[in-house]
């Protein structure tokens, strides 16, 4: 007797993992407003870290206070995205899906590195009075410093957005989309999560 009911709740514990296992993959529509909100958050992200350190340029001095908040809301932002691109799967049978999910990965990737290349000793150099003692000699370093950024980016963006036209154009979609329907209603926090 002891044996069967081991048994059977076996099987029951083996239908349940079963069936967690088998969430509904995304629709297209929320495939595509997902990839694209992460990216708009980002690049809103490395502006208003840009923005926060471009006035050095014109020597005006800049809160080493606020370059670390731009930093760490940069950080935050790949931290989302990456939490957002763990729990995405790819529209069922999608070969375009699939490209655009792992030109995303690629996009993100880079985020890290312009993080941890660029962004980080950005800060370093705003807070360093000593070996970089007025706003001339601190944008000296900051500006190189922010082209390479963009450069590390440039041809991440441009396969993630090749992607992304494909996959729009096959589907008759555009950026972020409004969905139509019930079911495709956003949840949670303002990110897409299913």
């Amino acid at each position: 007797m002891r044996g069967i009911r081991s048994l059977c709740l076996l099987g029951a514990l083996a239908v349940t993992i079963a069936l967690v296992g088998c969430a509904k993959p995304p629709n297209k529509l929320k495939f595509n407003n997902a990839l694209c909100r992460e990216t708009i958050l980002l690049g809103n992200a490395g502006k208003q870290f840009s923005a926060t350190v471009t006035p050095l340029s014109t020597g005006q001095r800049v809160s080493a206070n606020a370059v670390n908040t731009a930093l760490a809301n940069c950080e935050k932002e790949l931290d989302n995205a990456r939490k957002t691109a763990g729990l995405m799967r790819r529209p069922n049978r999608d070969a375009l899906g699939v490209t655009m999910r792992d030109k995303f990965y690629l996009y993100l990737k880079a985020q890290q590195s312009i993080i941890d290349d660029c962004l980080k000793p950005i800060a370093q150099i705003v807070e360093d009075d000593k070996n970089y003692p007025d706003t001339a000699a601190k944008w000296k370093e900051v500006g190189p410093l922010l082209k390479k950024a963009e450069e590390i980016e440039k041809e991440p963006y441009a396969a993630l957005k090749d992607a992304h036209d494909k996959f729009t154009g096959e589907y008759g979609l555009s950026g972020i989309e409004q969905p139509k329907d019930d079911e495709s209603k956003m949840q949670g926090s303002g990110r897409w999560w299913w």
